[in-house]
């Protein structure tokens, strides 16, 4: 598996239209998801259950599978609506 190739501004607006929601996308792999709530599309934050993730690659790795960063980040699913963003380091939101 590869990482995700840039979706870019055109592709993200031609998806929307197309009703394909909802559609993550990120590089080098998917961050944010762009989902419709109350009649608007909104971005969410991808979020990733830990507890989750590290079943998986345990039940990846037990039955002789392989676990990558495109296993883990697969997992993501949009924040819900009104959760923060995280600030990053150093400046702001």
């Amino acid at each position: 598996m590869a990482p995700v190739a840039p979706l870019g501004r055109d592709r993200a607006i031609q998806l929307v239209k197309q009703g394909k929601l909802p559609f993550s996308f990120g590089s080098p792999h998917p961050t944010v998801a762009v989902v419709e709530q109350d009649g608007v599309f909104r971005l969410r934050q991808l979020v990733i259950d830990e507890a989750e993730a590290r079943a998986a690659g345990e039940r990846a790795f037990a039955s002789g599978g392989s676990w990558m960063p495109e296993h883990y980040y697969a997992l993501g699913k949009p924040s819900a609506p009104g959760q923060a963003w995280p600030k990053r380091k150093g400046g702001s939101a």
